[in-house]
């Protein structure tokens, strides 16, 4: 998909600016982004010269949604995995923390525990860019939980230009 995805996540967590195929932003309105519209462009290319039927926007772009589908459950996966193992290592630093703490004091309140986890945690979260590992997930997560909404609206869309088509041959 795209490298840049993690990036400015949550500014861009906007169905309508952004595309559904790539991630990329897109201007409102427009169906796909840039890039995915140049490759369009050239598949079109590719499949008129070799004399194959022309490829319509609305179906090249509801076929790569459907193919984009299994390989963006696949990223999001992974992504919550790594958060997932990004939050146990905090845990775990916070545990070793407390533990250093409690064989000097032998006792903690609550308070001090608190403070230690808390401490740990945010340190970690910067240093090992905790929000860019949570934008990049919640990015991901939206992208598929909107992609059947969108193959459906594209579905919708090709089946009434076929029937205005049919309707305008009749």
């Amino acid at each position: 998909m795209n490298d840049n995805s993690g990036k400015k996540a949550g500014s861009r967590i906007n169905g309508d600016e952004m595309c559904m195929i790539c991630g990329n932003s897109k201007q409102p309105g427009k169906l796909v982004c840039y890039v995915c519209f140049q490759k369009w462009q050239a598949d079109r290319e590719r499949s008129l010269v070799d004399d194959v039927k022309d490829i319509a926007l609305l179906e090249w772009t509801l076929e790569k949604a459907k193919e984009s589908e299994s390989t963006l459950e696949t990223e999001m996966l992974k992504a919550k995995q790594s958060l997932d193992g990004f939050k146990e290592k905090i845990q775990q630093s916070a545990y070793e923390d407390i533990k250093a703490a409690l064989s000097k004091n032998g006792t903690l309140t609550r308070d001090e525990f608190s403070d230690i986890v808390e401490k740990r945690r945010q340190k970690l979260w910067t240093d090992g860019n905790g929000n860019r590992l949570f934008g990049h997930y919640k990015f991901l997560e939206f992208r598929f939980s909107r992609l059947p909404e969108f193959t459906e609206m594209l579905e919708a869309k090709i089946t009434a230009k076929s029937q205005e088509t049919q309707e305008t041959e009749q």
